[in-house]
């Protein structure tokens, strides 16, 4: 819960800087904005910072993974209070995060077809083929991924029933699990924060974790604190 979250951000920072620091002309980034997908975007990002655009994909890919061990613990916490709740969460969030994952292997055989293909035929053959490469076999995938808004909502209700987080950290939950879902996304300022959002929420949980369980709870003055039912 706390390397995870750390790791998503990264994972986001980069990704956006592969972008913003390749050496794109404006004529060619006005033509890429203009793209109803980010695909194209990506894919000439990666055919000039392949290694910081790589480093990005990696590092959000391990995130996802190491997401799926602190939305289980996130949902064992909630579990005792709200069950039925944290676990309906718990579940779609981590089929959506299964779904990244699959996403991350078309991420890297579209990089992989612009080292052999060349940019051009890696962009048409993407973009002629970008919805059966979204929705996935038999549509699995898509509806996988539709998990983490369902997980989002779930979590962020069973948060505020327990009191495990104010109302604060279920709106940062929830705008959290609003981030890009599909092949070859952009990280822009929305999934930055949404990232942001993730460690506000889910770090101070896992610190409480590591303290001993007979370590006497530190005491604030009440004017410093906010509500726990906004925090």
């Amino acid at each position: 819960m706390i390397i995870a979250p750390l790791l998503w951000l990264a994972g986001m920072i980069l990704r956006w800087a592969g972008i913003a620091t390749a050496d794109l002309g404006p004529d060619q980034r006005a033509r890429l904005g203009r793209q109803p997908f980010a695909a194209p975007g990506q894919l000439a990002a990666y055919e000039q910072r392949s290694d910081l655009v790589t480093a990005g994909y990696a590092v959000f890919a391990a995130a996802c993974l190491l997401m799926v061990f602190a939305v289980i613990t996130f949902s064992k916490i909630l579990a005792e209070r709200s069950p039925v709740l944290a676990q309906l969460g718990g579940i779609a969030m981590v089929a959506s995060l299964a779904a990244r994952l699959y996403y991350a292997g078309v991420d890297l055989t579209a990089f992989r077809l612009v080292d052999s293909l060349g940019l051009e035929a890696a962009t048409a053959f993407v973009m002629d083929s970008y919805v059966d490469l979204s929705y996935g076999l038999a549509y699995v995938p898509v509806i996988a991924s539709a998990g983490a808004l369902l997980g989002g909502v779930l979590s962020a209700v069973a948060g505020w029933r327990t009191q495990t987080i104010g109302l604060l950290r279920c709106l940062l939950l929830l705008a959290w699990a609003w981030t890009f879902l599909g092949v070859l996304k952009e990280s822009d300022g929305g999934a930055i924060r949404g990232a942001l959002g993730l460690c506000l929420v889910f770090v101070p949980i896992g610190l409480t974790l590591l303290l001993p369980a007979d370590r006497p709870p530190r005491t604030v003055h009440s004017r410093r604190r906010l509500p726990r039912w906004l925090w």
